[in-house]
């Protein structure tokens, strides 16, 4: 087996941001959804439009799209973006990539290169890999035509002028991802059409050229800001992270994190889940609704609950936003976690939404 480059791990908070948040989840164990058993080889396709050893040294990109109807595609967001952290490229330029659990991968029909099927989906869904030669180095000119062909098929009108790329991103249709040397732009699109109805497309388009990433600024600003509490200090948490910090009181060490993610699950569901890690028997629907908190964060009304085990525990709060969710989570020993629950409390007080997620 060839060695392959690996991707690295671009921006997940670019990711996550689609909608502006494509997020991502994976780590996270509040949105864990399935595991990712094995990584798949792109086969060679001879009848592909751009074979893979065409694109050495050449202009082209990959490009990855999901569309169906709008809150069926949505359920997919997490698994579609996983597929796009775990991208590897081969020395010829093949992709491979790792399936979600179910998944099914086959060769073609041309002109595709790949078409990935989506287990128990009706109307059955798909992601289709496959790969367009670009004409010389206009990356933005490449990706308008594109992602304007993508709105067409949406019933949506096409962007133009010279800032159709800062009206997309303040949209969240847009989100640039630096990844080593290449540049992913993450396409979040809805719209109508007469097959589906309301439709959505989650679509990348993976630019090859390494001077890719010098034409294309990718998103760099938080969307939060905050004041960490007395004690706290940034931590390296991961990347599917928007932050990451921790505290250090004498009862043991607690772990910050604040991510963004698309879909992101109901409420009942994500508290069982940090429940059952603690552990506490599950609650129903009765019991949450007696037992959350509601608070504000950044103005916006979010929900706080308290999973207190004997010896792990976990303060969380849910601030829906649009198609996605914001998770801020604090976990840690039992006694720990007690003495930074007035501090998390601030925390979450202090958070403000920077412009463009107000």
């Amino acid at each position: 087996m060839p060695v392959r480059s690996r991707l690295g791990y671009f921006s997940f908070y670019s990711l996550l941001l689609l909608t502006a948040a494509y997020s991502g989840c994976s780590g996270e164990d509040d949105i864990r959804q399935y595991s990712v058993p094995k990584t798949v080889a792109a086969a060679r396709l001879p009848t592909a439009p751009v074979s893979a050893g065409s694109l050495t040294g050449a202009a082209s990109g990959w490009f990855f799209k999901l569309m169906g109807p709008s809150d069926d595609v949505l359920k997919q967001a997490i698994p579609f973006t996983r597929i796009l952290q775990s991208l590897q490229f081969s020395p010829d330029g093949a992709p491979g990539y790792q399936l979600p659990e179910g998944w099914k991968s086959s060769n073609g029909p041309p002109p595709r290169y790949q078409t990935l099927t989506i287990p128990e989906t009706q109307p059955p869904l798909e992601v289709t890999v496959s790969s367009l030669p670009m004409t010389g180095s206009d990356v933005p000119g490449y990706l308008l035509a594109n992602i304007n062909r993508w709105r067409g098929q949406l019933g949506l009108d096409a962007m133009e002028g010279d800032q159709w790329m800062e009206e997309a991103r303040a949209r969240g249709e847009l989100i640039l991802a630096p990844a080593k040397d290449r540049l992913i732009a993450m396409v979040n699109l809805n719209g109508e059409t007469k097959e589906t109805g309301p439709t959505r497309m989650l679509a990348a388009i993976v630019v090859e050229r390494p001077a890719a990433a010098e034409t294309l600024a990718p998103e760099k600003s938080s969307p939060i800001s905050y004041t960490a509490p007395e004690g706290w200090s940034e931590s390296a948490g991961n990347v599917n992270r928007l932050a990451s910090l921790e505290a250090k009181p004498e009862s043991g060490t607690v772990d910050i994190s604040v991510s963004r993610i698309l879909g992101g699950g109901d409420v009942l569901a994500n508290v069982n889940r940090w429940r059952q890690q603690v552990p506490l028997e599950p609650w129903t629907e009765e019991t949450l609704t007696k037992e959350i908190q509601k608070l504000e964060i950044g103005g916006r009304p979010a929900d706080y609950v308290e999973a207190i085990g004997k010896e792990q525990s976990i303060l969380a709060a849910i601030l829906p936003d649009g198609d996605a969710k914001w998770f801020f989570k604090a976990q840690g020993p039992t006694a720990a976690i007690e003495a930074e629950r007035a501090h998390f409390r601030e925390f979450l007080l202090s958070v403000k939404f920077n412009r463009g997620n107000e």
